[in-house]
């Protein structure tokens, strides 16, 4: 990508092949097109993985499939993505993806989104598609078809355990989460009130949404009332909505004002020794009585011990873990707690 100042130019050109991967790339970009289709940091994307993309201050607009980061996905695959800005444009705009015929996994959107026909706030058309485990809480503007998750779902598309809590405005086929569905939806959320929608769908088939209120969606509620998330390894419960277990959630402690920053009164510390053969022991603090779960995964990400998962009061506290049987490499421990999360890496050395 070739900067311009502090922006970079859209992509408008294809990424093409089975197992191309476009990996870990954080940036601020400003695309604007007017006249172009297939607009956003890669216009087109066939065949390709984009992986683990942070867009921050997006200002992206253009004709038809407008989208924050691919304006036509086209059987590729976007995982573990965030854009945060505006997106506006005529037809098929997203926050994420203008027009998806891909798949959309583990993903949010955040800022503005504005068109004339099948805008969202993370995809604008859906079509032949896959989103699951994604929300938006992007601002949604649309003159038709316009839904907090997607402007339309159409043609053997599926909608899974996602949500959407941005406010939704428009005129024809408005929804809570999505504007126009003549495909699957399964498990998916509207919040009723940030939304201001009392449907899910505007047009079509509501099958598989569910509208709940702010206190529904929010804390420890979220897991009663969100059938079908996995909390375990997916979705992580916070004092707000529920965040992606990937996402940097430090900040959700209910007393932080600055919400990018690790709350000072929690502490996971670095293992010690490090590396280690075949016990190490880690030391972790907690401000308040609340529910810790402390967990090993491998390199794969697989779970491989649970060393604490008990409600603790205020302290500090220390967790030995014997990797007797376990193969060396690097191995992920995570603290996790109602209100913050966070990881850290550690080196099994035999």
């Amino acid at each position: 990508f070739e900067p311009i100042g502090n922006d970079y130019s859209p992509f408008t050109g294809s990424y093409d092949g089975d197992g191309y991967e476009i990996y870990g790339l954080t940036l601020s970009y400003c695309p604007v097109c007017p006249d172009y289709s297939n607009v956003g940091l890669f216009g087109r994307v066939e065949g390709a993985r984009i992986a683990n993309m942070r867009l921050t201050d997006v200002t992206s607009g253009g004709s038809h499939n407008i989208g924050g980061l691919v304006g036509y996905n086209a059987q590729g695959e976007i995982i573990n993505c965030l854009v945060t800005g505006n997106i506006s444009g005529n037809r098929n705009v997203g926050g994420l993806v203008g027009w998806n015929a891909g798949s959309v996994e583990n993903s949010f959107s955040e800022g503005d989104v504005s068109g004339n026909e099948s805008v969202g706030g993370l995809v604008g058309k859906n079509n032949k598609g896959k989103i699951s485990n994604s929300y938006s809480s992007a601002s949604v503007s649309g003159e038709n078809y316009a839904g907090g998750l997607a402007g339309d779902n159409d043609l053997n598309s599926i909608i899974t355990t996602s949500y959407a809590i941005g406010k939704v405005t428009g005129r024809l086929g408005i929804g809570g989460l999505v504007g126009y569905n003549d495909a699957t939806i399964e498990y998916s959320y509207w919040d009723r009130e940030t939304t201001r929608q009392d449907d899910g769908v505007g047009q079509g088939s509501p099958d598989g949404t569910t509208s709940l209120t702010t206190s529904q969606m929010t804390g420890i509620s979220a897991k009663e009332n969100m059938t079908g998330f996995d909390f375990n390894k997916l979705w992580l419960l916070t004092v707000e909505y529920p965040a992606l277990y990937w996402e940097t959630v430090y900040a959700l402690d209910p007393n932080s004002s600055e919400t990018e920053n690790l709350p000072a009164s929690f502490e996971l510390r670095q293992n010690y020794p490090n590396p280690f053969n075949p016990s190490t022991k880690i030391r972790y603090t907690v401000p308040h009585q609340t529910h810790v779960r402390l967990e090993v995964y491998n390199a794969t990400g697989q779970q491989v011990a649970t060393l604490v998962n008990e409600s603790k009061s205020a302290g500090s506290y220390e967790a030995t873990f014997d990797a007797t049987g376990l193969s060396s490499g690097i191995y992920l421990y995570r603290l996790n707690t109602l209100s913050f999360v966070q990881s850290r890496h550690m080196m099994l050395v035999k």
